[in-house]
């Protein structure tokens, strides 16, 4: 634990909070593949369980996966009959993905388990910290897009 009268050290700050964002991410990654699931494929699945509608570009938005990686995924979860795809009747060039019936009863043991674990864990952190914990990600993640964002003069050629 931190002295209270030390100063903090923002370098230490990054180092350690790249090192915990990584780990966060190792643990889906290793539950994953103790389930036998590539971890995109787990991605995918609980993105399109716990919404009604989205698209791969929303997937790939959200996880930070490749379009290519996306695609080759969800056609092969297309294949095995887990997600159908239907054209969006507001703006006929987005296609919806959904999962069939069989597609939920396929993904909710994967999924329903993490989604518990990561509510216990938020939960474990009390209401106070919690909020703390994403409002301060959120300012860092804004401060940290608006820095990246200025340094458009440093582009490579």
């Amino acid at each position: 634990m931190e002295n209270a009268n030390s100063r903090f050290d923002p370098s230490q700050g990054i180092d350690q909070l790249g090192s915990l964002l990584t780990g966060i991410y190792d643990q889906y990654e290793n539950w994953a593949k103790s389930k036998g699931l590539n971890y995109t494929v787990f991605a995918i699945l609980y993105f399109v369980y716990y919404r009604e509608h989205c698209t791969q570009s929303d997937i790939c938005a959200f996880w930070g996966f490749a379009k290519q990686t996306v695609s080759t995924q969800c056609n092969e979860l297309l294949d095995k009959g887990i997600l159908s795809i239907v054209q969006d009747d507001g703006n006929r060039r987005r296609k919806i993905l959904t999962l069939t019936e069989q597609g939920r009863a396929y993904a909710r043991p994967f999924v329903e388990p993490v989604r518990t674990a990561e509510t216990a864990a938020f939960q474990s952190l009390g209401e106070e910290l919690g909020r703390k914990l994403v409002e301060g990600t959120e300012k860092f993640y804004a401060a940290l897009a608006a820095a990246l964002t200025g340094s458009d003069k440093d582009k490579a050629v």
